[in-house]
């Protein structure tokens, strides 16, 4: 018992604790086809871990963290030969792959279905599961969301047996986990000796933890509404938005009168407010302005009224901060974006003159310290709200030897490139080179092996047909699908219309699963990446190249096709099985 009930509870007692201070998380906890058959004392332990994490699951509900017991029925283990049991007389067709358990029962946790089965022989069970599940206390809805959630600091409201001598939790700098195998007995062993799949091409710490949007899907949006800059919202409008979106970015007071509304339709939704952090309007102090060598105020060319503030000072970091707590209290919203915090107006012609301190001209690492600085003052100003930004412009910038904008990720919960796979105004036929293509996945990558998300921007600001405006929708989710770790948040703009931001395209709706490896160069120009439910491939090259599909797959355009397939230069499919 203390192996099979009590240590299962106090290990998804500690893991739902921790999971639920930092909003996110999934607990997968291993019990057995055992528990729809009354034969044994193992049927009635695992019985109790499954109805444990089902209690736990709604005690979570609307928390960003959601359990799930897999009961898989006969797994290639070795749990029966060290049972003594002999299982020669068992067909071969019974049997699963412990990958095989691995793959659905991540899929089934991804998808924030309460109680997971793998296997397709043992599907039938599920309808035994359903009438098991209506009994159980988790689907019984007697108290709301905070008192299920508030409930999981007392060990007795999960279980009567009290875990005593075993005070076990997770320090606060624990690395963040997208999983916790909470579980015993062998076939929990061969889980863990299966291996997780990885989210990148490179050596990577564990998988990072996944926000759950309200989908439960590995692709997850963002909006950046502010962006697009619709006038108003209906409450219908907003909690369809609510409903698609993980996180939206608005401006002061937008939804507050909807907020309640679009939390009730997506309880994981976080609305941030939009805050410019590094430019303001008149009437601060002269010394938070930053000035040329001249001592003159320097304003944006596009925006002449908006003034280049003074990065280095303090008082302007805290100028920020105490601007990021009235937004947030006024408008009601879960916490602050903050926009310009990367170090690109000192390039170009942004600047109608440039900034110096002490006669010396600002630098680029100079800029994101300071940009660092002021994300710093805003997390602590806000008492740890959600504090994300933009900044890290692509991948070519983020890992440039002169200009990097790698600083800015450890002091922000998600960090938007916005130059993800294209330049907005750039030409329809304009793409980056296989190499800077290339950069934008392994900054992704990068960005959540850090422990931060990634908020793509991609925008095709331009003269597009809608047929073009397609392939390149297909190209941005292809490439973000690449180096997704199912942590981060996808955006494409098709156009300047307001309606953009909405997301509501269906090639933002799919269902690809989950990754099974890593993203891979498959021939010239070629990437591919395996899901559960399909494939994503791109050819970043400047010629068309083939590929044979190992089975029966639909494009996202709706045509079917099987074994070789051509796909062109320069345009992505993802492949749905």
């Amino acid at each position: 018992m203390d192996v099979l009930c009590r240590a299962v509870l106090v290990l998804t007692h500690a893991a739902a604790k921790a999971m639920r201070e930092r909003g996110h998380g999934r607990i997968i906890n291993v019990s057995s086809v055992a528990v729809f058959i009354a034969g044994s004392s193992y049927s009635a332990a695992k019985s109790y871990v499954t109805v444990l994490t089902e209690l736990v699951a709604g005690r979570l509900a609307g928390t960003g963290v959601t359990a799930t017991p897999v009961c898989p029925g006969f797994v290639h283990t070795e749990f029966h030969q060290r049972a003594g049991l002999a299982m020669t007389g068992m067909p071969e067709f019974v049997w699963l792959p412990v990958q095989k358990v691995v793959r659905e029962a991540l899929a089934d946790a991804g998808r924030g279905r309460v109680v997971s089965i793998p296997g397709r022989g043992y599907r039938p069970l599920s309808a035994c599961c359903a009438s098991h599940r209506a009994r159980s206390p988790a689907t019984r809805g007697s108290s709301t969301g905070t008192e299920k959630a508030s409930n999981i600091d007392r060990h007795q409201d999960l279980s009567p047996i009290s875990p005593g001598a075993h005070p076990m939790s997770f320090p606060s700098s624990s690395p963040r986990r997208a999983l916790a195998l909470v579980a015993s007995g062998a076939t929990c062993v061969g889980l863990l000796a299966a291996g997780l799949p990885s989210a990148s091409a490179a050596p990577e710490p564990a998988p990072q933890a996944a926000s759950t949007a309200a989908t439960g899907k590995f692709l997850k949006l963002w909006s950046a509404e502010w962006m697009a800059g619709q006038k108003s919202f209906t409450t219908a409008q907003a909690q369809d938005l609510a409903r698609r979106m993980s996180v939206i970015v608005a401006m002061r007071g937008k939804f507050t009168k909807d907020i309640a509304a679009m939390k009730a339709a997506n309880p994981s939704l976080k609305v941030l407010a939009y805050r410019n952090a590094t430019f303001g309007g008149k009437g601060y102090a002269d010394s938070l302005y930053a000035k040329n060598k001249s001592g003159q105020k320097i304003y944006a060319r596009k925006w002449p009224t908006t003034f280049l503030m003074n990065l280095s000072s303090p008082a302007w970091a805290a100028e920020v901060g105490k601007s990021c707590v009235e937004l947030i209290t006024v408008s009601k919203y879960d916490g602050c974006f903050l926009d310009v915090l990367g170090s690109g107006p000192l390039m170009g012609n942004y600047l109608s003159s440039m900034p110096v301190t002490n006669g010396k001209q600002w630098t680029h690492p100079q800029w994101i310290g300071w940009a660092d600085d002021i994300t710093v003052a805003a997390k602590k100003a806000t008492g740890g709200k959600t504090v994300m930004g933009n900044g890290l412009g692509n991948g070519r910038r983020y890992f440039s030897t002169t200009m990097s904008s790698k600083g800015l990720v450890a002091g922000n919960d998600g960090m938007e490139p916005e130059l993800f796979v294209r330049e907005a105004h750039s030409p329809v036929g304009a793409y980056y080179s296989e190499t800077n293509w290339k950069q934008d996945v392994d900054m992704m990558i990068d960005v959540q092996n850090k422990g931060s998300r990634v908020l793509s921007m991609t925008k095709l600001w331009t003269n597009a047909s809608e047929t073009q405006k397609n392939a390149w929708h297909k190209y941005a989710l292809a490439t973000f699908l690449m180096g997704s770790n199912g942590n981060s948040y996808f955006c494409f703009l098709r156009d300047k219309n307001a309606g953009a931001s909405w997301g509501a395209h269906p090639f933002n709706q799919i269902d690809i699963g989950t990754p099974t490896g890593s993203y891979a160069k498959i021939g010239t120009g070629m990437y591919a990446r395996n899901f559960t439910k399909g494939k994503v491939v791109v050819n970043v090259g400047k010629s068309s190249s083939g590929l044979r599909l190992t089975q029966g797959a639909r494009t996202l355009d709706g045509a079917r096709v099987s074994g070789s397939v051509t796909v062109a230069a320069h345009s992505a499919e993802i492949f749905q099985y």
